[in-house]
């Protein structure tokens, strides 16, 4: 299987030891996992490659989460409509201005793997 023919997954963490697990995590379940540190590498990495679903911390330097996910919402179409997952260590009330920025599903830290694995499903209907 070709890389492309995998489905893209970009993962935005600024904690480098968290992002490693959960891309390592996702590259055993048959994802092209495209690392970024920080929301501005994020955005030029999500332009470059057009990934079928991004995750991203909601507070990185930079640029944070909400404000990727509002850059990535009012980009060309491609970018608008890419499924986006927030992650927050910052409580429910972060969860929800992810979900106002335009996120389709914003989850709170400490996560599980088998909660990702399931909401990575979900926005990719298992399809890899």
């Amino acid at each position: 299987m070709g890389e492309r023919t995998k489905l893209t997954i970009l993962l935005a963490e600024d904690h480098a030891d968290s992002r490693e697990m959960l891309a390592v995590m996702l590259e055993m379940d048959g994802f092209r996992v495209i690392r970024a540190a920080d929301g501005v590498e994020a955005l030029g990495l999500a332009r470059a490659n057009s990934p079928d679903l991004v995750i991203t911390d909601v507070n990185m330097p930079l640029m944070n989460g909400i404000d990727l996910i509002r850059s990535l919402r009012a980009g060309d179409v491609t970018l608008a409509n890419v499924p986006i997952v927030a992650i927050s260590a910052l409580g429910s009330s972060c969860c929800l201005d992810a979900r106002d920025a335009g996120a389709n599903e914003a989850i709170a830290k400490p996560l599980g793997y088998d909660q990702i694995r399931e909401v990575v499903g979900r926005f990719l209907h298992g399809s890899h």
